[in-house]
């Protein structure tokens, strides 16, 4: 029976929607994460195992003495889907992409593979007659989808490491608040 090899995976976002549910899957699966976590109080919805945090946050990127532990891979999920100011999507969604990347090629290590998640917003919407694929132009509406598309335009320019693009759509699930709110909006 093949057994996958064990991974130690850095990702930001870890105490996210999405990142508490990738977090326990990859620590189920066997793999080792190190998680960037800016509040420590969030600490405690992470698993006990397997999980190594490093204190930090996105604007840790830009110390140049910024130590991130040898991984395997880079899981990047860190982002504002909801910001008060447009500024804010750009240095939350593109900035910060651009700082961890450097931050990257400055340490004595580099990730077999970097993943950022980007959003279906990047890619804008299909026409009614033409659904969108990942050959066709982006024509992202909205800040938020300009500054995911600015940041995958950087990282997939770049060859210093492979680079694996996502753009999920809308994602629901348990510890979700916003869709939530959402559901309770439908029902009233």
């Amino acid at each position: 029976m093949h057994h996958e090899a064990r991974m130690r995976i850095f990702l930001t976002g870890a105490t996210g929607f999405i990142g508490r549910h990738l977090c326990e899957h990859l620590v189920q699966q066997g793999h080792t994460v190190v998680a960037l976590v800016r509040n420590p109080q969030k600490i405690a919805l992470l698993p006990a195992k397997n999980v190594r945090i490093l204190p930090g946050n996105l604007a840790s990127f830009k110390k140049l003495d910024f130590r991130i532990p040898t991984c395997d891979a880079v899981i990047h999920l860190a982002g504002v889907v909801t910001a008060k100011r447009p500024v804010q999507y750009f240095r939350t969604n593109f900035d910060s992409v651009v700082l961890l990347f450097h931050c990257l090629e400055r340490q004595s290590w580099q990730p077999k593979r970097f993943v950022f998640l980007s959003s279906i917003a990047a890619a804008g919407p299909s026409s009614e007659s033409h659904a969108l694929s990942e050959s066709d132009d982006a024509h992202p509406v909205d800040d938020y989808g300009r500054a995911k598309r600015m940041a995958e335009d950087f990282l997939l320019e770049q060859n210093k490491m492979p680079i694996t693009v996502l753009r999920p759509s809308i994602v629901i699930g348990p510890y979700d608040t916003n869709v939530l709110n959402l559901y309770k909006l439908a029902k009233h």
